[in-house]
């Protein structure tokens, strides 16, 4: 077992990042779920074809994915373990939803904004689980 040691203010930074990053998605989040009709209308046909036809599975564990990293963040301020359980269920939710976009061609109709966006959420729910393991790792976590 790791001896506890006193996260840095870098720790708590880090932790703010993620926390903001995680609240954005969660705005997202509920944009999709109460304006849906605002977020269509700026589709093109293609985007409406394929956000029209997403499983119903697709909602839920979008939801599993912003949740969990949110959680995952607050635990983490407050120096909890189980930040690295929160990031790594959001980490898997969000891989499950980038898997799903990707095979039904979701990329090839995104302009490039949005495909940065598509990019950088993998990469962020990566860094979180990354960034939760090395905390509990230095003992930061308890």
């Amino acid at each position: 077992m790791t001896a506890r040691s006193k996260p840095n203010v870098l720790f708590y930074i880090i932790a703010l990042v993620f926390l903001l990053w995680n609240l954005i998605g969660v705005g997202f989040f509920f944009t999709e779920m109460f304006a849906e009709d605002m977020i269509v209308a700026q589709m093109n046909e293609h985007q409406e074809r394929i956000y029209e036809n997403r499983p119903a599975w697709y909602m839920g564990n979008y939801a599993l994915a912003v949740f969990a990293g949110l959680v995952a963040c607050i635990a983490m301020l407050f120096k909890h373990r189980s930040a690295v359980l929160f990031a790594a269920i959001s980490f898997l939710a969000v891989l499950i939803s980038t898997a799903f976009n990707f095979s039904v061609g979701a990329w090839e109709y995104v302009s490039t904004a949005d495909l940065v966006t598509f990019l950088l959420v993998p990469i962020m729910g990566f860094l979180l689980a990354l960034y939760t393991l090395y905390a509990r790792k230095k003992g930061w976590l308890r």
